[in-house]
């Protein structure tokens, strides 16, 4: 479990590195206040009928996680330097909410009221899956 999370922070982290500084730092942060929502809808999920109220929701949600990492892909390289700052300044809270997140995704499958929690989740690349350039 720690090597998806990791493997998810790390990616999170090199989508959002390249082009300029302030857009690759906007889009991390975007990106985990898009974490941060998914969550607190995730955290309300208690039953069958909390999860059909929260899927809607959770839909959106997934779509404008996949736009995000989309735009934060397009933007470029950074620096491996700016690349290792924005990772010291970020991973512990992204590494945080990530793991939150599977821990909702792992209580939700295992009450057996979500068969379709899956696919809501396989947005994940990494705002570092660019990486930086050498």
């Amino acid at each position: 479990m720690k090597r998806v999370v990791g493997l998810a922070a790390a990616l999170i982290l090199a989508g959002v590195v390249g082009g300029c500084a302030d857009r690759h730092e906007s889009a991390m942060r975007e990106q985990l206040d898009l974490l941060k929502d998914q969550n607190k809808v995730l955290e309300g999920v208690r039953d069958k009928a909390s999860w059909q109220k929260a899927r809607p929701q959770l839909d959106k949600l997934a779509k404008e996680i996949a736009a995000s990492a989309k735009r934060m892909t397009s933007l470029g390289k950074l620096s491996k330097e700016r690349m290792a700052e924005l990772a010291k300044k970020y991973e512990k809270e992204l590494i945080a909410q990530l793991q939150a997140r599977l821990a909702h995704m792992k209580r939700i499958a295992l009450m057996g009221i979500a068969e379709d929690i899956g696919p809501l989740f396989k947005d994940v690349g990494s705002p570092f899956d660019s990486g930086g350039t050498d």
